[in-house]
């Protein structure tokens, strides 16, 4: 009886494991909770299991369930896989904007393995929550870039989704050096590595830098990519990039001076920011539409200040107003 258990649970991790690469969120919980009840004494069974879970909930950017679920996988497993889910660990904190905590933890594992292909994934990862940090000073700045140049060393050995985070957080470095051009440079060499699913980081990340190049007009690419990034992240479930999408959109509307539209779509952004539990993004967009809201309030009180004004010349009510 326990072997057929053990069998039927290695039938629902396959399964899951399917699931995960379909970004099917709810089928992926189903089959890996199936796979737990029916696991029983098999340890590696148990520890692919856990481990699974962990790397699914990463992946799904279900940030508070993933932690529960990487110190359980600790508990079972070891080697590399040990070393990966600390490595999420530090990734999972980044996005819930515990970046320094996340720093540490990511600098704690360099000393844990000579493995370049797991170094790697580390380097791009420091760089990135470097990056992240609220105040982007020049030392963050130059730690982001001394890590990301030692990715160069093995980066033809490097699979291409590390090769996509590399040229991406290249990109933000420069964007932060005001050097757009190479920053846009940047993407554009991160998309020669991509596949469908990938293409709205990078899509959203174009919109961006052309809207921060043109800080005055409305580049004509920007809508095309903020809709590419709307229609391929729902396609894919990405709620992550589905909320920047929403969010480059309301820049686009605050340039045309649509504000209340651009409110609304800012008011999207944070919703899915906060769903995607990315609290960095939501936070920075809930002080924008705090700053447009106080904006727009000013503006429309001086523009009702100034028509009734011109209404009340001529009477005691004039020189009041």
């Amino acid at each position: 009886m326990g072997a057929a258990l053990e069998v039927s649970a290695v039938i629902f991790y396959e399964e899951a494991k399917k699931m995960l690469e379909k970004k099917d969120l709810l089928e992926f919980v189903s089959n890996i909770s199936k796979t737990e009840v029916l696991v029983g004494d098999d340890k590696e069974i148990l520890a692919k299991t856990t481990f699974l879970k962990a790397k699914g909930f990463v992946s799904f950017n279900q940030h508070r369930r993933a932690l529960e679920s990487i110190e359980d996988a600790l508990k079972h497993n070891t080697g590399a896989e040990a070393f990966k889910l600390k490595k999420y660990k530090g990734v999972v904190l980044g996005y819930l904007g515990e970046l320094k905590q996340a720093i540490r933890i990511l600098k704690d594992l360099l000393g844990e393995t000579n493995d370049k292909y797991l170094l790697v994934g580390v380097y791009i990862n420091i760089a990135w929550a470097n990056l992240l940090l609220e105040t982007s000073t020049e030392d963050s700045l130059e730690e982001a870039k001394k890590y990301l140049d030692m990715v160069w060393n093995d980066f033809e050995e490097t699979d291409r989704v590390k090769k996509i985070k590399y040229y991406n957080n290249y990109s933000t470095y420069y964007s932060f050096k005001g050097d757009y051009e190479k920053a846009i440079e940047m993407q554009e060499k991160a998309e020669e590595f991509c596949e469908e699913i990938d293409l709205p980081e990078i899509y959203n990340n174009l919109a961006a830098l052309h809207l921060d190049a043109d800080k005055e007009g409305i580049p004509i690419l920007v809508k095309e990519y903020t809709e590419k990034a709307e229609v391929i992240g729902n396609q894919y479930g990405n709620k992550l990039e589905m909320a920047k999408s929403f969010y480059n959109s309301a820049m686009v509307e605050l340039r045309e001076e649509a504000f209340l539209r651009a409110i609304d779509g800012l008011y999207l952004a944070f919703d899915y920011f906060k769903d995607a539990e990315a609290y960095p993004y939501a936070f920075d967009t809930l002080i924008k539409i705090n700053e447009i809201v106080s904006d727009y309030k000013i503006g429309c009180l001086k523009s009702m200040k100034d028509s009734l004004k011109t209404k009340l010349k001529g009477t005691p009510y004039y020189e009041k107003i």
